[in-house]
């Protein structure tokens, strides 16, 4: 990839970002300045509080790492994932959790 084609991406990115805090920034005691989304990433994560409707966007390099990042916050329960968008080509992805269960009987 070129100079050309990172600027182009980067401007994409940038502009798809701006689209998504248009569209969630929605309550007033969101935080925008703490939103981790940049055009450095990928995807970008939208999580909303299921308590108080609050958004907190995230940005990460793969779809995995913004999962693992979900599901490892002490208060996962809390967020909803509204959903990830790959800033690159504009698909969007909405997250669905699994849960695993291991055999405590034999402690």
């Amino acid at each position: 990839m070129d100079n050309d084609d990172t600027a182009a991406q980067t401007e994409l990115r940038e502009k798809r970002i701006r689209g998504l805090m248009l569209t969630y920034n929605d309550h007033p005691e969101n935080e925008p300045d703490g939103w981790t989304v940049t055009p450095k990433k990928r995807f970008a994560m939208v999580e909303r509080n299921v308590r108080d409707e609050r958004v907190w966007m995230t940005g990460w390099d793969d779809l995995d790492a913004a999962g693992r990042y979900h599901t490892s916050q002490e208060d996962a329960w809390r967020w909803q994932i509204v959903r990830v968008v790959d800033l690159d080509t504009g698909s969007s992805y909405r997250g669905r959790l699994t849960v695993e269960w291991t055999d405590s009987s034999s402690r």
